[in-house]
This record gives C-alpha cells, structure tokens and sequence, in this order.
C-alpha cells in the first residue's frame, strides 16, 4: 500500500496548459492510436523532445508484444542528451509503471537511468495501480511530473480524454477489469 505522503504528492500534480506542451502531448495521443489492440496492455503513445525537437516516438508493442512506449522511444534517440538539458522533456499519454508484470525494467526506471528531468503526462493510472509505485519512483530521483491540458475551459480535459481513448475496450466504468483479474 501507498503511503499517505505518495498519495497526497500524487494528488498535487501541477498542470501546464502552454501550447508548445499541448502540442507534444497531442502528438504522444496520436502515435498511442497505432498500437495494437490487445485485451492485455494499454495502447500509450510517448514522445521524447530536447530543445524542442522531437527525438524519439514510440508506442506500446512497436517493437514486440511486450515493448512499452517508453522503451520504444528511447531506443530510437541516437545520441543521449546530457542531463544538463534545460528542455529534455518526456511526453507520454498514461502515467509510467513502477512494476512490470515480465520483470523487466519499468518505465520509470528507464526514464530516471536516461537522466530526464520532466514528464509531461496526458492522464495517470487508474488508483488500482498505487502500489506500483511509478510516480513515487519518478519523485523520489526528482524528476518534475506535470499534466498537460488546455488553455481555455471548454478544451480541458481533452487531453486526458485522448489519452484514455485507445484505452476504453480495458476501461470499464473507470475500473481497469482486465488488468485487476491478471494482478489477482
């Protein structure tokens, strides 16, 4: 179980609505919709920028039934941008895991051993997945977390919707059914 102190930083996520963030997290929305669906995994785009390039897309199951989004991306940087990167951001539509169940490396561990410093996320993981930890990996080797939304009201809000929208043949009543039956 979650401490009261990862619950409560957890809920604290701030938001940023400027539009070069919206950009980069609609296009992380995009490449999420190429990913196969599967009644196993969720379809997560991820978009890696430094300086404002984008230097890396990937999306769940590109590279194998198992590949994240996360691996995916970072596997196609060619050169690792050093940490002292102001803009070496991390845009990825569903909050990275702090476990996986094939005991491979989580998302979170790949961000924080790639030295980025911000993770700019479309919406998190359903509560089912405190335990796991993926956020207060990712605060605990202090990288920033944000959420990206719009501007003006009548748009906030799409973003998460996006984010979760590939998702909703796992997503039921806002309950993740499939992934809590294989966790049990």
């Amino acid at each position: 179980m979650d401490s009261k102190s990862d619950r409560d930083a957890r809920e604290e996520i701030p938001y940023v609505t400027d539009p070069w963030h919206v950009q980069f997290m609609t296009l992380a929305t995009q490449i999420a919709q190429k990913s196969p669906y599967t009644d196993e995994r969720y379809r997560i785009g991820c978009v890696i920028v430094v300086d404002n390039i984008v230097v890396g897309t990937g999306y769940t199951c590109e590279d194998g039934p198992y590949t994240t989004a996360i691996e995916c991306a970072f596997k196609k940087i060619e050169i690792k941008p050093p940490p002292y990167f102001f803009f070496y951001n991390v845009y990825v539509t569903m909050e990275p895991a702090g476990v996986r169940l094939d005991n491979r490396v989580p998302e979170a561990e790949i961000i924080v051993k790639a030295g980025c410093k911000n993770v700019f996320l479309g919406t998190c993981e359903p509560h089912l997945y405190l335990d796991e930890k993926g956020y207060a990996t990712l605060i605990r080797n202090d990288v920033e977390i944000s959420i990206v939304d719009h501007r003006e009201p009548l748009l906030m809000g799409d973003i998460r919707r996006a984010s979760l929208a590939p998702n909703k043949h796992l997503v039921v009543d806002g309950r993740d059914i499939i992934n809590r039956i294989l966790r049990r």
